[in-house]
């Protein structure tokens, strides 16, 4: 994904495209000026472009906006202060979004999987772009969702629950690709229709075979992977 940033603040621009260097996918170049912005918005087709409203004059943002809803380049407006009039200005050129700096990784986040990337082509993207983090895939609609928020991921069928701290998600996939999908040695698979979170375990009953989460809620550890809690108890 080719990404250009446009704005006059050296050190903003270093931080944001730091930011960027945790997406592998992303290829990122920057623009300190209006003059260098406009001409590298020319030279390509850009995946994305981040936009400073207020770049050096008044209507600079407006106009490099303008030049990339024209041409058809998703861009995010950007802006150290709420300024609604030229907020306004611009809102006609339909961005994805209004970022007020700094930015945030989740903000990016939102942005780039629900509303820029679609779901066919994060399919060609390698799982090690996606750090501790699940992508779940709904009709046109792409769920992220942390690894630290998730304490149980249950198989039925054709279907996998994702139980995590906010809400539960049900979704299609098969195990074998939930589980390539999952990086580290975060879950723990206790059962042919389980695996949890190992952050999230209480207590493991040994006799029993009962693991408690710390909602006390319990699932039985199945024979075939019990060796799975070994390094833990």
């Amino acid at each position: 994904m080719k990404v250009l940033i446009i704005d006059d603040d050296v050190s903003f621009t270093l931080e944001l495209n730091m930011l960027f260097d945790k997406y592998d996918f992303c290829s990122v170049e920057v623009a300190n000026t209006y003059n260098d912005g406009i001409s590298m918005l020319r030279k390509i087709k850009w995946d994305l472009a981040l936009i400073d409203i207020s770049i050096e004059h008044a209507d600079t943002g407006f106009i490099l906006s303008k030049y990339a809803h024209e041409n058809n380049i998703p861009f995010i407006v950007m802006t150290s202060y709420k300024e609604q009039a030229k907020l306004d200005m611009v809102k006609d050129c339909v961005p994805l979004a209004f970022f007020t700096k700094p930015i945030d990784r989740l903000s990016l986040d939102y942005v780039l999987f629900s509303k820029l990337i679609k779901p066919q082509e994060k399919e060609t993207l390698p799982a090690s772009a996606f750090p501790n983090k699940l992508f779940i895939k709904n009709k046109s609609i792409i769920d992220v969702v942390d690894f630290q928020d998730i304490e149980v991921l249950e198989v039925e069928g054709n279907y996998v629950i994702v139980h995590s701290t906010q809400k539960k998600i049900v979704y299609r996939s098969s195990l074998k690709t939930l589980i390539a999908n999952l990086q580290g040695n975060v879950f723990i698979r206790i059962h042919r229709n389980f695996l949890v979170n190992k952050f999230f375990i209480k207590n493991y009953d040994i006799e029993n075979k009962l693991l408690t989460l710390i909602n006390d809620k319990q699932y039985k550890v199945s024979r075939n992977y019990r060796r799975n809690l070994k390094g833990i108890f």
